[in-house]
């Protein structure tokens, strides 16, 4: 059992660095900050079509690098997030 939990939990940190490598090159790519952490929401449920249309879908590709292996039975969209304050600024030389 150990070793199941081992590699799911390998599994998550490969998907937050997707993540944040998607983070790195977006900002790259458009010569700013990182991209909004936010998504649309219907009350308090997050939208498919809004990490679907998100700046990061393009860098990531694919809706289950939003969701942890170690959370199987969740019914949320992503178990993944950035605090509101995680941003680069731009600066200008």
């Amino acid at each position: 059992m150990r070793v199941r939990f081992l590699a799911l939990q390998l599994k998550c940190q490969v998907k937050e660095r997707t993540i944040a490598l998607a983070q790195g090159s977006y900002a790259g790519d458009t010569g700013g900050p990182y991209a909004s952490i936010q998504s649309a929401a219907d009350g308090d449920r997050e939208l498919l079509a809004a990490l679907e249309k998100g700046r990061l879908f393009a860098y990531i590709g694919n809706l289950e690098a939003y969701k942890s292996p170690l959370e199987p039975n969740s019914d949320r969209l992503r178990s993944y997030s950035l605090n509101r304050s995680f941003r680069r600024e731009s600066h200008s030389n």
